[in-house]
């Protein structure tokens, strides 16, 4: 990606097991799979030695920003220790790859789609939904059996769940049941005043940095 009047941008994007990705390959080539862990940076700042040699551990520059199973914090300049979730660098006039299904977060949180049947909602011991919402659900306010993504054909249609605050899109309430076929820029709010993710089927490619906040 390019900044207007700069030079060009690069993005790192590492999995779980601390392998970075290379510019050309795909999520899907990667075997990257439903509630699998993406670290997604700027190149900037990060030497040649650590792209070619990346930690063993799946850490990313920043010991306070760790890895949590089913989103991808993307790591802050000075991260917060009370923030795991991590913020993106201010925004510029460049895009950002994003070429699978997803939901993805305004602070950079990306829950590539993968195969349908996907459960959306919070962790318990006796539960552990596909896209767990519970670090980032910083008010308790989605379920623990939240939503559920299907396939309809080539489209992906949310099913919200009985719950006591809710499901939105785009700001209007879903009934429990009530199907919803998503839409690329949908804004899934998980409970009232709830997280919010917003729906990108990859057919646009790169996302521009406006799209997130």
């Amino acid at each position: 990606p390019m900044a207007e009047g700069s030079q060009p941008l690069r993005y790192l994007i590492r999995t779980e097991s601390g392998r970075i990705l290379e510019e050309s390959e795909t999520l899907l080539a990667a075997g990257i799979e439903n509630s699998d862990v993406l670290w997604i940076t700027l190149a900037e700042g990060v030497d040649a030695e650590e792209i070619s040699e990346p930690l063993a551990d799946g850490t990313e520059i920043g010991s306070d920003v760790g890895p949590v199973r089913g989103f991808a914090p993307v790591a802050a300049t000075n991260p917060s220790p009370k923030d795991r979730r991590g913020t993106l660098a201010p925004p510029r006039s460049v895009r950002f790859p994003i070429h699978e299904p997803s939901l993805i977060s305004s602070q950079g949180v990306i829950f590539v789609l993968g195969k349908p049947p996907i459960t959306i909602g919070r962790s318990s011991r006796e539960h552990q939904p596909d896209i767990d919402l519970t670090e980032i659900d910083i008010e308790i306010v989605s379920s623990r059996q939240h939503a559920e993504i299907h396939a309809e054909g080539d489209r992906f249609v949310l099913i919200p769940k009985q719950t006591t605050n809710g499901t939105f899109v785009n700001g209007v309430e879903l009934l429990p049941e009530e199907k919803h076929t998503l839409k690329d820029e949908d804004v899934l709010q998980f409970g009232f005043e709830g997280v919010e993710l917003i729906f990108s089927s990859g057919a646009q490619g790169d996302l521009p940095s406006s799209f997130f906040r």
